[in-house]
């Protein structure tokens, strides 16, 4: 049926289209709204990744293997339509790799069914209908391209004349060009194939990841799953179409003695031949291994479009280029990091000033040697105690607490040290003006800010590194996590047991599901509910009770789609 419409200017339109939509899909429209990903992952074409890297390639609804693939039909497109429809190569080699991705997409949905045994409810089953459509859609419309084209491209043939008898022969692929496919095919295999190893991580670990740290570590592995996956490849590619995305980029394709594609059983014994040892340099001889035993030809199609010396700088401009606004698209994400690093930094020094403001004489300040200090041993930590405030300066106790084992101290170390030692620690005054001006929460980066002026205490240089209330509870938000529709807040205790009694949401669309009340000792502890979108802003009042009967309410600030940036004040 499509057969009838297929044209060049349908092509040039669906190439057009398809390019600039997905390129915009796939590199540029990032979220972390899971609903919003299955709708992109519906629309693309392509679900390419690259397994040998340690990082993902494709996330948050970005994917940038999909994206290089964007770029070379788009630029396909533009040379199809400027060439008057004779330069081919390009756009048949995306297409090609469309093709075949959207095939094993099918394989790959209908694994995730029978091995993966999870309950699903009819909604995910209808979404797997709708992605079956999907790819069937994407494969039809590909494979009918794909035939297109092959219809609109003669082979090349040699003509010999001997006296008055004249042979035609076809003309056979260069040594160099043979030398190249299997080259281009491998990177194609390893992308195509990239998607099955995660599906295999998910269905024996739960983990997608597995599989890729398990690729960095076992080079065996690597080969092997290779080999197996250029045995389907080859099956699948020189099958059905006669051709390879190699192929396809050098103007060549597969046939019999008699100029037609090879039948299945050829095809066969021609992928099963390539790995045969030192198969893959028999065809410096004369004909590749592969070829004799399989009674097949690699040969030229006539060429149509830009002289191939030219055609083939395309692919390191594209390299370079990918590589360039890679690292510019790095150095912008650089950028935002230190932007929103900072942003948070801010944030946090804006809380220790409020506590600042509010600081009473149960409250602890923690040190830190300022960056041009030798810290002699790294567990031990130094405290200001504060034991009486004027209106200009505040009056300290000078605590070093040093609980070796290998760790940081605790509150409850730091209280014992305090109580144990308070009649003998030293004092020592310090104006206001100079404990806020060494207020620096955290370590940074980027370096310290001008505006961040250590304090000198016994000769060694210190910044204040938080403000605790100790002899109490001492609630801190650890991590949050988040999604398109809930709320998940990890609380830890670090000072008295305590129960957690009350949670009042002052502000955003929030119902808190956790049942009341919560035990609160050490880490752990967790405020879950449902949030009505995925960037919401949020306000809670949580209320918590001390095993002395005395209640604190605490301030949790924050947004659903910036779960390591949450706020958290003792207001009463």
């Amino acid at each position: 049926m499509l057969k009838k419409y297929l044209s060049p200017k349908f092509i040039i339109i669906f190439c057009f289209i398809v390019s600039i939509a997905e390129l915009i899909n796939d590199q540029f429209f990032t979220t972390i709204n899971s609903n919003i990903v299955i709708a992109k992952q519906f629309i693309n074409p392509l679900n390419l990744d690259w397994i040998l890297s340690r990082d993902l390639m494709a996330s948050n609804g970005l994917n940038s293997i999909n994206a290089i693939f964007d770029v070379l039909l788009l630029l396909g497109a533009i040379l199809y339509t400027f060439n008057k429809t004779k330069e081919t190569r390009l756009i048949r080699f995306v297409i090609s790799v469309i093709f075949m991705s959207n095939v094993l997409s099918l394989v790959y949905s209908a694994a995730f069914i029978l091995f993966v045994k999870t309950d699903r409810p009819i909604s995910s089953i209808l979404l797997n209908v709708a992605f079956y459509i999907a790819h069937s859609c994407w494969i039809y419309l590909s494979y009918n391209i794909l035939q297109y084209f092959n219809t609109q491209k003669d082979l090349q043939t040699d003509v010999i004349e001997q006296g008055d008898v004249v042979h035609t022969y076809f003309t056979e692929a260069s040594k160099w060009y043979r030398v190249l496919h299997p080259i281009i095919d491998v990177i194609v295999t390893i992308m195509l194939f990239s998607p099955m190893g995660q599906l295999v991580a998910y269905i024996k670990f739960g983990q997608p990841m597995f599989f890729r740290m398990a690729y960095n570590s076992n080079p065996g592995m690597v080969l092997f799953d290779i080999a197996v996956c250029r045995l389907v490849y080859y099956l699948l590619f020189e099958g059905i179409l006669g051709i390879t995305p190699a192929k396809l980029l050098t103007e060549t394709r597969v046939i019999n003695y008699e100029g037609n594609k090879p039948a299945l059983k050829n095809v066969a014994v021609r992928t099963v031949s390539r790995f045969i040892p030192f198969e893959s340099i028999s065809f410096f001889l004369h004909n590749g291994l592969h070829d004799k035993l399989s009674g097949t030809l690699v040969v030229k199609e006539k060429r149509t479009g830009v002289d191939g010396s030219y055609f083939f700088w395309i692919f390191p401009a594209i390299i370079a280029l990918y590589f360039f606004s890679g690292m510019i698209c790095g150095e912008y994400e650089m950028y935002k990091e230190k932007q929103q690093y900072e942003a948070k930094r801010e944030r946090i020094k804006g809380d220790l000033i409020w506590k600042f403001q509010r600081v009473t004489t149960n409250d602890f300040f923690q040190l830190k040697h300022s960056s041009d200090q030798i810290v002699s041993n790294f567990y031990t930590s130094d405290f200001l105690k504060v034991e009486h405030i004027t209106d200009t300066a505040i009056i300290c106790s000078i605590l070093k607490v040093d609980v070796g084992n290998y760790r940081q101290p605790t509150q409850a170390d730091v209280e014992k040290n305090y109580s144990e030692n308070k009649k003998v620690l030293l004092m020592d005054t310090i104006s206001k003006t100079n404990l806020l001006a060494a207020l620096s929460p955290g370590d940074s980066y980027y370096g310290l800010s001008d505006s961040i002026v250590p304090i000198k205490i016994a000769g060694v240089k210190y910044l204040i590194k938080s403000i605790d209330t100790y002899f109490m509870p001492n609630i801190q938000v650890e991590n949050s996590g988040f999604g398109e529709n809930y709320l998940d807040i990890f609380l830890a205790n670090k000072g008295w047991t305590a129960d957690l009694i009350n949670i009042q949401v002052l502000e955003g669309n929030i119902k808190i599901t956790t049942p009341l009340p919560v035990h609160l000792k050490g880490f752990g502890q967790r405020i879950e509910g449902t949030a009505n979108g995925d960037n919401v802003n949020y306000k809670l009042n949580i209320t918590v009770m001390d095993t002395l009967g005395r209640k604190q309410i605490y301030r949790v600030t924050g947004n659903t789609s910036r779960g390591g940036d949450v706020s958290i004040r003792s207001i009463r």
